[in-house]
């Protein structure tokens, strides 16, 4: 019985990491489109990572971060003496 308790600790040890994994993803994801990653990574946690993934890539960048950044740097460009 020994064995067999070894082989389900290792496989549940292997689900945990490729889970998390995925979580790790959502959070990478979240990031290079300029969202919130903490709120992503919870909805990874409470539902699924790979829901969480489609739902990033239907919702796309985040273009308020561009269009301050855009301007943000106009105006340093412009105002600098």
């Amino acid at each position: 019985m020994g064995d067999y308790g070894f082989i389900i600790m290792a496989l549940l040890l292997g689900m945990a990491y490729v889970y998390l994994l995925r979580i790790h993803i959502a959070y990478r994801m979240a990031l290079n489109r300029h969202r919130d990653p903490l709120g992503w990574v919870m909805l990874s946690l409470f539902f699924s990572p790979i829901l969480t993934w489609i739902i990033l890539l239907f919702v796309g960048d985040n273009t308020d971060v561009h269009d301050r950044d855009e301007h943000l740097e106009r105006y340093e460009r412009d105002n600098t003496h």
